[in-house]
C-alpha cells in the first residue's frame, strides 16, 4: 500500500501543477495525460487487490483490522482526490483542444473574409 500511496502523490503534484488552459505543448499534454489514463488503470487493479485482501483480513478479525481499515479509507480517500483531479485535468484538456479547434475555423473565415474584401474593393471587375 506505500508504493500506491506514494505514486498517488507523485501523480497528484504531478498533475496539479499541469496548466491545460495553457494552449502550447497542448498535443505532449495529451500525450501525458492519457498515459497517465493507462497508469491509473493499471494501479486500480491494485488498488482492488489491496481491498479484498484488507476486508478479508478484517472479516476474519486480524488484529490489526483497525489500522488495516484505516489504510483502505487513506487510500480510496487518495485515490478519490487523483479521480477527481484526472476528471476536472481531462475537462479541461476537452476544453482546450475545442478552444484551439474554434480559433482555427475563425482564423480560416477571417482568411477567408479578407480575401473577398480584397476582392470586392478592387478596381478591377473583369
Amino acid at each position: 500500500s506505500d508504493e500506491l500511496e506514494s505514486w498517488i502523490q507523485e501523480k497528484l503534484q504531478t498533475y496539479s501543477n499541469e496548466d491545460f488552459k495553457d494552449v502550447t505543448n497542448l498535443q505532449s499534454k495529451k500525450q501525458k495525460h492519457q498515459a497517465l489514463e493507462l497508469e491509473v488503470t493499471a494501479h486500480l487493479e491494485t488498488l482492488n487487490a489491496l481491498d479484498s485482501t484488507g476486508e478479508e483480513m478484517i472479516t476474519q478479525q486480524h488484529y490489526a483490522a483497525e489500522i488495516i481499515r484505516g489504510i483502505l479509507d487513506e487510500l480510496h480517500a487518495l485515490w478519490e482526490k487523483l479521480m477527481a483531479m484526472f476528471r476536472e485535468k481531462s475537462r479541461l484538456l476537452n476544453l482546450t483542444l475545442d478552444f484551439v479547434q474554434y480559433l482555427r475555423r475563425v482564423d480560416e473565415i477571417l482568411f477567408w473574409i479578407r480575401e473577398k474584401e480584397t476582392l470586392v474593393t478592387s478596381e478591377e471587375f473583369g
